[in-house]
């Protein structure tokens, strides 16, 4: 028979067991050591190695990445139940509390989360595996991703026509808005060898420049803006109105015609031709 004197329980799972017994062939491990006394009992001191499923993860956080994705960073666990964590499982859900599916696993001590959306609140736990089982779930942790805002791109497909004495100009919107609607186009002109000015400013994607003149070629593009500010400038374009007036010619004047023994002479005072 055994008597269990004490019992001791230690750090990573062991435990020390202490007693005495009469039976010679008490099992005990390796790390196990007895000793006569008097009589016939044999005092002992048996170590055990309890071996069970991990502490949960530890320090579990989430922040933003610049890909808008959620990244969760966590630690390993204090203790990992005298067996290696082969996996960690991470947790979503919108509601605080209940993860009943789990989102993803890993055999890292992070977790890329590219499947959420912007202004949404998502709510992350992770737990730890080894082969004895699952541990209890690690802190909470929650974050709202919000939507990205920046200058919108170029409008695209400047054109310009001319038609009635005007400069008619029409473009498609950006391809990419920035995130922030676009609220007004800016219209610039130049003519030739001169800088760009701003010409008109609109919400719709259609100008018309009634204030161009005839026979001068002018250069035009567009800029978009949004809340966050103004787009580079799209692809230029150019449009000239025809010259319609009529060239006026200004005769010589003076003229004169004299008779001689050698022959005639004319001359006149030469004028000025606008064409």
């Amino acid at each position: 028979s055994e008597v269990f004197s004490s019992l001791a329980i230690g750090p990573a799972g062991r435990v020390w067991i202490a007693g005495q017994t009469r039976s010679p062939d008490f099992p005990t491990t390796e790390n196990a050591f007895n000793r006569s006394a008097s009589g016939s009992d044999d005092l002992f001191v048996t170590l055990f190695t309890v071996y069970s499923a991990p502490d949960p993860p530890v320090n579990l956080s989430a922040i933003e990445s610049v890909e808008q994705n959620v990244i969760l960073l966590w630690e390993e666990p204090e203790y990992d139940g005298n067996s290696d964590v082969t996996i960690y499982r991470a947790y979503r859900h919108t509601t605080g509390g209940d993860f009943d599916i789990a989102l993803g696993e890993t055999t890292h001590e992070y977790f890329v989360d590219t499947s959420a959306l912007p202004d949404i609140t998502y709510y992350y736990i992770v737990t730890a595996v080894n082969i004895y089982g699952g541990s209890f779930v690690s802190n909470e942790v929650n974050i709202t991703m919000v939507t990205p805002t920046y200058r919108p791109g170029a409008p695209q497909n400047l054109s310009a026509t001319v038609e009635d004495d005007h400069v008619y100009l029409n473009w498609s919107a950006p391809i990419n808005d920035g995130g922030s609607l676009v609220s007004v186009y800016h219209v610039y002109r130049r003519a030739f060898n001169d800088s760009y000015s701003e010409l008109a400013s609109m919400a719709s994607t259609f100008f018309n420049d009634s204030t161009a003149t005839e026979g001068v070629l002018y250069y035009y593009h567009v800029t978009a803006e949004n809340a966050v500010g103004k787009s580079e400038a799209s692809a230029e374009v150019t449009a000239k109105i025809p010259d319609t007036t009529q060239p006026t010619i200004n005769h010589p004047w003076d003229i004169s015609y004299t008779e001689g023994d050698l022959g005639h002479s004319i001359t006149w005072t030469p004028a000025d031709t606008n064409p």
